[in-house]
């Protein structure tokens, strides 16, 4: 999520973003980009179609220029990681300075036009919205890169596969790693699955698409079951034990649903760099050994491999449509 645009009104302090925390709405058959406006009734979705209407209502001319700005595929232009840490300005400034004269477009109206600003900033209907903020990344580029998202069955049986063979495990002290974690799907389910038995663990959500990691903060600051969860823009594959402050002793877990382009290098990391005790990864069947069986996997691990319930999986700005891929869960423990 975009950081809050104050304004020098205090008077309407309320107003504090338009961001580009973008959805899609679907209306008539069609799908339409949509903003994210916090207003003093919540934080709502409006698209392009209720900024025309609030502008002819209201005679206040919409900054057209500005609005295009945000309209664009992917408006914003995060500066260098190196350089965003001596800097608290996270946006250029041609962005910055689209939103502020969106801002004062939105407080204008709603000083001036009450009538026009009452129906702009009433609370809305999301059940149209069909996807997630991060959805940034089209279905194309997606597939390109392996992400093959998994559904909330995959999720819950990949969370169900770890909690079976912990079960015997008097440990108390996890430290539990989804290192591609998208929009938490597979944390949700696995503290489902857990319930109380997580009290006590620490469990990690990262991935490189710090969009997706946001839209996880925001959607589970409000849920205690959750509220212990870190999301961590990062990438797992240059990261180490030492950047997230886990000491050697203690025991992690690496479970997930990595890039299916990356995989074994997600599986090696896991088990070289954090020396997981257990890598619980849906894998793509070509990498694969015979389901039911247990292999030997290197000199510290063993290896089994099991079917999955289902192999739908969706590409990241098409949720709905599911995509048939070939897959198995595959289970690593370390000998003790």
């Amino acid at each position: 999520m975009t950081e809050a645009l104050t304004t020098t009104d205090t008077t309407t302090p309320y107003i504090l973003e338009c961001g580009y925390e973008q959805v899609w709405i679907e209306k008539s058959g069609k799908r339409f980009p949509a903003w994210k406006v916090r207003l003093e009734t919540g934080s709502w979705w409006r698209s392009k179609l209720d900024f025309l209407v609030l502008s002819r209502q209201s005679s206040v001319p919409l900054p057209k220029a500005a609005f295009r700005q945000l309209a664009q595929e992917s408006p914003w232009q995060r500066p260098d990681p190196a350089v965003e840490k001596r800097s608290d300005d996270r946006w250029k400034p041609y962005m910055k300075k689209s939103l502020q004269i969106l801002d004062h477009f939105l407080l204008t109206v709603r000083k001036n036009h009450a009538q026009a600003w009452s129906l702009f900033s009433r609370q809305c209907d999301t059940e149209n919205l069909c996807s997630s903020p991060s959805d940034h990344i089209d279905c194309r580029q997606s597939k390109q890169l392996g992400q093959y998202f998994c559904s909330i069955d995959n999720a819950k049986h990949l969370a169900r596969v770890l909690m079976e063979r912990l079960i015997t495990d008097q440990v108390s002290d996890w430290v539990i790693i989804e290192p591609s974690c998208g929009h938490g799907i597979i944390i949700e389910a696995l503290v489902e699955e857990v319930q109380q038995s997580i009290t006590g663990w620490k469990i990690l959500g990262l991935d490189v698409d710090s969009e997706a990691v946001s839209h996880c903060r925001h959607k589970h600051s409000t849920n205690s079951s959750m509220s212990q969860i870190q999301w961590i823009a990062a990438d797992f594959l240059s990261s180490s034990k030492r950047d997230f402050g886990i000491d050697d002793s203690e025991p992690c877990i690496v479970i997930g649903n990595p890039p299916f382009h990356l995989a074994q290098e997600f599986v090696d990391h896991a088990m070289e760099e954090y020396e997981a005790r257990v890598v619980v990864f849906v894998m793509p069947r070509r990498l694969c050994g015979e389901a039911g069986r247990s292999y030997a996997y290197g000199e510290d691990y063993e290896c089994e491999y099991i079917e999955l319930e289902s192999c739908d999986f969706h590409f990241q700005g098409d949720p709905v449509k599911s995509i048939k891929q070939p897959s198995l869960i595959q289970c690593l423990r370390r000998r003790k």
